[in-house]
C-alpha cells in the first residue's frame, strides 16, 4: 500500500510548473521516504510500549538443597509473584513474610498476586506468563516494582530481618534495566531461583 502510495504521487509531481520533473522526483521520494520510516518508527514504538513492562516469571526450586537428609522429604514452598505500586511497596517494607502469608491477611488479597506452591508431589518449575491477565491489573494500578516472596523454612534462631531479606525479591519493571536487543537478546523472561538461603534472580540487569 506504501509503495502505491508513493508511485502515485511522483506521477502526480512530475508535471509541477517550473520545476525539472526530475528534480521534483527526487524531492517527492525524499518525502515520501521520510514519511515511511517516521511510519514504520511510530509501529514499533507503540508495539514495545505495549509490553514495555510486562514479563514472563519463571521459578525454579533448588530441589536438593531443600531436601532433608535424614527423611528426603522436602517443605512445601509457596510463592507469590506480584507488581507493586508506591503505596504498595511502602505497607511491604513494614510487613513480615510470616504476617503475609496469613490465610486472612488483607494486604495478600489486595495485590491480586500470582501464587504457586512446590511440593512434594509438585516440583515442577511454574512460570506467569507475560501475556497473563495479572500484568493488566497491575499496569492499570501503575506498578513499578514486582515482588516475588516465598514462605522460605525459617532457621533455629534465626534474625527475622534475615529472614524477610532472603524471602523477599524486588526487581525493577522497567525494561531499560534489562537486556533489551541492542547487543544481547532481549530480556523477556525473569528467571528465579528458590533456595533455602533465599531468592536469586538467574537473570542478569544491564549494566549501567
Amino acid at each position: 500500500m506504501y509503495r502505491w502510495a508513493c508511485m502515485t504521487t511522483l506521477d502526480v509531481g512530475s508535471g509541477v510548473s517550473g520545476r525539472s520533473p526530475g528534480r521534483v522526483r527526487a524531492g517527492l521520494r525524499l518525502l515520501c521516504l521520510g514519511t515511511l520510516v517516521a511510519v514504520a518508527a511510530g509501529g514499533i514504538s507503540g508495539c514495545a510500549s505495549k509490553k514495555r513492562d510486562a514479563f514472563n516469571v519463571k521459578l525454579t526450586m533448588d530441589v536438593e538443597s531443600f531436601r532433608s537428609p535424614q527423611t528426603g522429604e522436602l517443605p512445601s514452598i509457596d510463592v507469590d509473584i506480584f507488581a507493586a505500586n508506591a503505596s504498595e511497596e511502602g505497607v511491604l517494607k513494614t510487613l513480615k513474610v510470616r504476617e503475609y502469608f496469613d490465610t486472612d491477611n488483607a494486604y495478600r488479597a489486595g495485590v491480586g498476586a500470582f501464587s504457586v506452591r512446590f511440593t512434594n508431589q509438585d516440583l515442577a518449575p511454574k512460570k506467569l506468563s507475560r501475556r497473563s491477565h495479572y500484568w493488566k491489573e497491575w499496569k492499570r494500578k501503575g506498578a513499578k516494582t514486582i515482588y516475588i516472596i516465598a514462605n522460605l523454612p525459617e532457621r533455629p534462631g534465626e534474625n527475622p530481618e534475615f529472614v524477610q531479606i532472603r524471602s523477599v525479591l524486588a526487581l525493577p519493571l522497567d525494561r531499560k534495566l534489562w537486556p533489551n536487543g541492542f547487543f544481547t537478546p532481549r530480556t523477556k523472561t525473569l528467571k528465579i531461583l528458590v533456595l533455602p538461603s533465599g531468592l536469586v534472580s538467574e537473570t542478569t540487569q544491564r549494566r549501567q
